[in-house]
């Protein structure tokens, strides 16, 4: 699965992030995760 290999995790520090993981709640800066790479589940826009 060389597709998910190359998925690249973009954290920022604390839990400031746009972007949150709907199974570890793991956040991230960018969409450009589509798919975490620690649970594989799926990154959506975070609400407010």
């Amino acid at each position: 699965m060389r597709i998910f290999s190359r998925l690249v995790e973009r954290r920022r520090t604390g839990d400031e992030g746009d972007y949150v993981c709907t199974l570890c709640r793991a956040t991230f800066e960018e969409r450009s995760v589509v798919v975490c790479p620690k649970c594989r589940g799926f990154v959506v826009k975070r609400r407010e």
